[in-house]
């Protein structure tokens, strides 16, 4: 049998799974639908996630639907509703920051999103179109005193060298860095602008992986707490030398958990 989330596969079982389980990546609001796959294409069950309680290990979930208000992006998962800066547009099923320039920008700010779980697991999940490259800029990014991690874009300084803040002369291309307190990842900045993509973080307590559309970039080991609290999207903490956002945001999932590789497939697939 197969499962859908709103008309995407997103699990297969066979005889092989009796008494297994697998992440099913519902949200508020989706359409569950499981069918057998043989040439029957028979509906097994079919209903509609309405329940907080259905979801999972949700931290927040931010789904940026225009709901006509002005300084609030509502969380779809709990209650860590944010605080909307400057003067991003809704579009409808996402949202428009003005950024990329230091100093400039909208940002939308989160107080607490405080972890639950004490071993310190999360997966972070940004679908995002991204419109410029000259600058340095950021997606998504937690502090808590002296910790952080963060999922931010570096601009190609021409040299295929993702190393400068500002002032870079760029081929139209970025890459990634995704931090976990003083470690850090860097892809090869080999992406074009305009395009929408999925980039995920994972931290499973000593090892922390990046994942674009799905497709594992690169991991690296790390043993130290991350502790959840502050939350920005779009920004880096605002003021000084902040890195905005220049483009648009379609969804942000944050766990409590830190998932596998045929989970994050998942994942990117009900985020497409």
């Amino acid at each position: 049998m197969a499962v859908e989330i709103n008309g995407k596969q997103v699990a297969t079982f066979d005889s092989d799974d009796v008494g297994k389980g697998k992440l099913i990546p519902t949200s508020p609001g989706d359409e569950l639908t499981v069918v057998d796959t043989d040439d029957s294409r028979s509906v097994l069950l079919s209903k509609t996630i309405d329940d907080r309680d259905e979801i999972g290990d949700f931290i927040a979930h931010y789904t940026f639907e225009d709901d006509d208000s002005e300084d609030v992006l509502e969380d779809q998962a709990k209650d860590n509703d944010g605080e909307i800066h400057g003067d991003p547009d809704w579009e409808g099923d996402s949202m428009t920051f003005h950024g990329g320039d230091h100093g400039s920008g909208d940002w939308i700010e989160v107080d607490d999103v405080s972890n639950p779980d004490p071993e310190q697991r999360f997966t972070i999940a940004v679908t995002y179109r991204q419109d410029s490259t000259d600058v340095t800029q950021q997606l998504v990014e937690h502090s808590a005193g002296g910790d952080e991690w963060a999922i931010q874009t570096w601009p190609d300084d021409g040299d295929g060298d993702p190393t400068c803040y500002e002032d870079c002369f760029a081929n139209d291309n970025y890459g990634y860095q995704y931090r976990v307190n003083d470690e850090s990842i860097r892809t090869n900045p080999d992406l074009n602008a305009g395009e929408r993509r999925t980039a995920i973080g994972v931290y499973d307590g000593s090892t922390y992986s990046l994942y674009l559309n799905g497709e594992k970039l690169d991991e690296k080991t790390h043993n130290e707490e991350v502790d959840m609290a502050y939350f920005l999207i779009g920004a880096n903490a605002p003021g000084g030398n902040t890195e905005f956002l220049d483009g648009e945001i379609y969804e942000i999932r944050l766990y409590h958990d830190a998932f596998n590789e045929d989970e994050v497939s998942r994942i990117n697939t009900v985020m497409e």
